[in-house]
């Protein structure tokens, strides 16, 4: 059963009229199924596709199989061999959430990376690693504890960079206004280009309207390009037809990471049936 699952599985992926985002779906259903011959394939996307957006997610999706020891090697490889941003990124935050100590010696030496998306992801991986306490899996129970974590979100001198990333992911469970408003002040005022990132991607899981007028109208404010990547995949996931008249004003853009993330945002909006959503 789980070889004619991959199997089926791999004819989409290696189809190559299989639109990016239909192609995501396969790498995602391939993340959940988890087994040997799955994560084989996975190494193999993440390896040799030729759209780094595509390795980007691949990458994404090996790190949330598990940490075991070949899927920590195989992140360490990818950060020796693909000079991708996006890929790059994704592999040091990945490293840092699988959360294995020995790891942050070899997160260590991206932290002077010239590029703030790689130092930034390297310091954010090793916060991970380090922490001490997991504000992700706190259980906010009232208005008195969201209000409490908003407040440490604004808190940019004091609440690390991992802290207001898994902040803003407890705050995203509870769609209010407030709360989206709270994390639209991450994307478009934070520091830290990665906090941005995550930031959009929460916009996008949150489903009220008010979350999706805070993303819509903060891409057009930001200067990272991973910023307005993440933006546009996370308007594609929202599934809102209104979307696409946001993503078409990014189609023809000169950096190739954010012209084909306005592609596969509308490959998701128009061909994808429901879209992936993060855990």
């Amino acid at each position: 059963m789980s070889q004619e699952f991959v199997e089926n599985h791999k004819r989409i992926i290696y189809n190559s009229n299989t639109p990016n985002a239909i192609l995501m779906e396969s790498v995602f259903a391939l993340m959940n199924e988890g087994s040997y011959e799955a994560k084989e394939v996975l190494f193999d996307i993440a390896r040799n596709h030729k759209c780094e957006l595509i390795r980007h997610e691949t990458i994404f999706a090996i790190g949330e199989i598990g940490p075991d020891k070949d899927i920590r090697d195989f992140l360490k490889e990818t950060l020796n061999v693909d000079n991708s941003i996006v890929v790059q990124h994704e592999a040091l935050v990945v490293l840092g959430l699988l959360g294995v100590e020995e790891d942050k010696e070899f997160l260590e030496q991206f932290l002077e990376d010239e590029r703030i998306e790689i130092s930034q992801s390297a310091k954010v991986g090793i916060q991970r690693i380090e922490q001490t306490f997991d504000f992700y899996n706190e259980v906010l129970k009232s208005e008195e504890s969201e209000r409490e974590f908003r407040e440490k979100l604004q808190d940019t001198l004091n609440v690390c960079e991992n802290d207001r990333i898994q902040i803003m992911f407890q705050l995203m469970k509870h769609d209010t206004s407030k709360n989206a408003q709270a994390i639209y002040q991450r994307f478009t005022q934070d520091p830290c280009p990665i906090v941005r990132h995550e930031a959009a991607f929460c916009l996008g899981e949150m489903k009220s309207d008010e979350a999706y007028s805070c993303l819509s109208k903060g891409v057009f404010e930001q200067e990272y390009p991973i910023a307005i990547h993440e933006a546009l995949f996370a308007l594609g996931t929202t599934g809102r037809e209104e979307a696409l008249e946001v993503l078409n004003q990014f189609i023809n853009d000169e950096n190739y990471i954010i012209s084909q993330s306005a592609v596969i945002g509308k490959e998701k909006i128009e061909l994808v049936k429901n879209p992936y959503r993060g855990v």
